[in-house]
């Protein structure tokens, strides 16, 4: 539905081809995390941010603190 070639804010702020840039978050975190059993997690949480929260602002769900 927002997969558009530039970025737009109208429901959320996003990159441009925001399906491309969650794809490579996803394939970044499981490369990163490739040995702890949780890895599919990393891997949501890192497609996810694309839509909930791309720019940064929300400390809550930053997965790389404790």
């Amino acid at each position: 539905m927002v997969d558009y070639p530039y970025p737009t804010s109208f429901i959320e702020p996003m990159p441009a081809w925001p399906i491309d840039v969650a794809c490579q978050n996803l394939r970044i975190a499981v490369y990163n995390h490739d040995k702890d059993p949780y890895v599919n997690l990393y891997g949501i949480a890192a497609a996810g941010t694309v839509f909930y929260n791309y720019e940064g602002q929300l400390d809550c769900l930053d997965t790389s603190t404790e």
